[in-house]
């Protein structure tokens, strides 16, 4: 939902999974280098220290559910008015996407206990969910189009790190070992995660719950307008960064702790 608060819940979400993906992508890939095996994509890290519970899995249905209930009961529970007009169309798509992530986190958990499902339907429905996301995110920029342009460049950025989330499930879905392709798919969530803190603070004022209540910024300022690419592009920088500093940390971590002998050359079986 495009208040302060909802930004901020999806923000804080999708930062917790990037970082476990992000980490135990690395872990991964170190261990299939130092022990000369090879890489294999995965959609979820289960493994969790001290306990067999699908830690990853319960996480995705709860956000995912907790989202679906914010979403329906915000503004009331009726979607019609007085006279029988829709209303709250933007709060209907956002309930869509985090159902469509509701069904998949079910999916996911009924692979993992062993239930006969089509081959690979996580990953489907994974895609499926990013890609809807990203179309969900094209139509709701459109409300911005011609009265704040600076709303719209901030709903229009995530289009591109949610498409390319979709499409790189699709291709470690068929090749499981590109490893190119999850650290595509991980360091775009961290680009989308980190974007809604940017968002929540451009768009909405927090010192009220939900937060709808619009900033103070010149949303049609084409100096505004100029300086929000400029700090996706920043965006990007950082995590950029972020992925080489925090790749040596866990290398140097797991070299200290574990023995792993870790080498500056292709993994073995890792497709590039």
């Amino acid at each position: 939902m495009s208040t302060f608060w909802g930004y901020m819940f999806e923000g804080c979400a999708l930062f917790v999974l990037w970082i476990w993906w992000l980490i135990n992508t690395y872990v991964s890939a170190i261990k299939c280098q130092s022990e000369d095996k090879e890489f294999t994509t995965r959609i979820s890290y289960n493994s969790f220290p001290g306990t067999r519970l699908p830690v990853e899995t319960f996480y995705k249905i709860a956000v995912s559910g907790v989202g679906v209930l914010a979403t329906f009961f915000y503004e009331g529970v009726s979607f019609t008015d007085a006279d029988g007009n829709y209303r709250k169309m933007a709060t209907v798509i956002s309930m869509s996407i985090y159902g469509i992530f509701l069904v998949h986190s079910v999916i996911e958990l009924m692979v993992l206990i062993g239930a006969p499902l089509i081959h690979d339907c996580q990953y489907v429905t994974a895609a499926l969910g990013f890609l809807w996301y990203a179309l969900a995110t094209y139509f709701r920029a459109q409300d911005f189009m011609h009265d704040a342009h600076v709303a719209l460049m901030v709903k229009t950025f995530p289009l591109y790190p949610l498409m390319a989330i979709g499409v790189c499930l699709l291709v470690e879905m068929d090749s499981r070992g590109s490893f190119i392709a999850q650290m595509i798919r991980v360091t775009c969530l961290g680009l989308l995660a980190t974007w809604n803190f940017n968002a929540a603070f451009i768009l909405h004022k927090g010192s009220s719950f939900p937060g709808k209540e619009p900033s103070s910024w010149d949303m049609m300022d084409h100096r505004n307008t100029a300086f929000i690419g400029a700090a996706f592009g920043d965006h990007m920088c950082f995590h950029l960064i972020f992925l080489a500093v925090s790749y040596t940390i866990t290398a140097l971590v797991l070299r200290t702790r574990s023995g792993y002998n870790v080498r500056y050359e292709k993994i073995p079986g890792l497709r590039y």
